[in-house]
C-alpha cells in the first residue's frame, strides 16, 4: 500500500547532495531524480548517504521555455529509504523527505557555468 501524502511527478533532473559523516567531514554525491513531490524526492545515484541522515540537496529543474535559466530547489531533507537492487541489477538510490517547508528555497541561474561555479564555491545550498 502506498502511504505517500503527496502526488509524485516523474522527473529526471540533476541532483547534488552533501552531508556530514560522524567525523564531521563533508561528503558529496550526485545523481538524477526519478520522481519528485512537494515533500520529497527519489534520487538515483551510486553514492547513497546513510539512512536517517540530514542532507543538503540541490535539484536543477529543466527549463520549460528553452531559455537557459534553470530553477533550482535548495534545502535540507532527511534520507528515509535506501534502495540497493538485488543481484546488482538496477540502480542504487534513496528517498528523501522534507520535514519543514521552510527548509527549501527556489533559486534561478542564468547559465550552466554559473550553477557549476556556485556549487564549487559552496554557495548553492542554504542551511538554516
Amino acid at each position: 500500500m502506498d502511504m505517500r501524502k503527496e502526488i509524485r511527478y516523474r522527473l529526471e533532473a540533476p541532483a547534488i547532495f552533501t552531508w556530514e559523516n560522524f567525523q564531521h567531514n563533508c561528503l558529496q554525491g550526485e545523481g538524477l531524480t526519478r520522481d519528485i513531490s512537494l515533500l520529497g524526492a527519489f534520487i538515483l545515484t551510486p553514492t547513497c548517504p546513510p539512512d536517517r541522515t540530514i542532507i543538503r540537496v540541490e535539484v536543477a529543474l529543466p527549463s520549460l521555455t528553452g531559455i537557459h535559466a534553470d530553477i533550482r530547489i535548495l534545502g535540507k531533507a532527511r534520507v528515509v529509504r535506501i534502495d540497493h537492487p538485488f543481484g546488482g541489477r538496477g540502480e542504487n538510490g534513496f528517498a528523501v523527505v522534507r520535514d519543514d517547508l521552510m527548509n527549501w528555497d527556489l533559486s534561478t541561474v542564468q547559465h550552466e557555468s554559473e550553477w557549476n561555479h556556485e556549487l564549487i564555491a559552496g554557495r548553492a545550498v542554504h542551511w538554516d
